[in-house]
């Protein structure tokens, strides 16, 4: 039996408004953004993740951007038997990125989206809620929404790309130009992990 790789990765933005805008001593938030992170194994498995990402709004696209392009691409074709070790492996790799950008924080969360969504994949894979997956017990303080409580949230049009952006560089210089809002990155038959990214 074969081993089960990371075969597909999907970054999605989306953005939901709020009623009375929040104002903070860093600036004021009309909308809340998230970042989610899908991934699927060579099994047709799939698992979800976030990358965390508060403020400005704009940085989550920056951050799908991250995940999409620098982050996953070090995964694809990778084995999911050891997450930590992957883990590992994909933390050693960001550390010259880290230094390089001075964005250390937004390539740690884009990595730790990837990590939470391989946990989650396993943990579905195995039917085991996450929480319980990662040891938590009985008492475990995760709950579920109550059906109808998740707040209205608008998704923009989605972009995709195949191992490389499919952005622009001018489309990311105004901040005017339509943002992207979702991403994706294959393993592309006869192409080696290391060639995606």
């Amino acid at each position: 039996m074969s081993t089960a790789t990371l075969a597909r990765v999907e970054a999605h933005v989306f953005r939901a408004p709020i009623q009375e805008p929040v104002r903070t001593s860093f600036g004021t938030m009309a909308e809340r953004v998230a970042v989610f992170v899908k991934v699927e194994d060579s099994d047709g498995a799939h698992g979800w993740g976030e990358v965390w990402s508060n403020f400005p709004t704009a940085s989550a696209e920056h951050r799908a951007l991250l995940f999409a392009e620098i982050v996953a691409p070090r995964a694809l074709g990778k084995s999911l038997d050891d997450p930590v070790a992957l883990w590992a492996e994909i933390d050693r790799g960001l550390h010259v990125l880290r230094l390089q950008s001075g964005d250390a924080g937004a390539l740690s969360a884009a990595a730790a989206g990837l990590d939470l969504a391989i946990h989650d994949l396993r943990a579905r894979k195995h039917g085991l809620p996450l929480w319980q997956a990662l040891g938590g017990n009985d008492g475990s303080p995760f709950r579920s929404m109550p059906p109808g409580s998740t707040p209205a949230v608008r998704r923009s049009r989605p972009w995709s790309a195949r191992g490389r952006s499919a952005i622009a560089p001018s489309r990311l210089r105004s901040g005017s130009a339509k943002r992207p809002t979702s991403a994706r990155c294959d393993l592309l038959p006869g192409r080696s992990a290391a060639a995606s990214g």
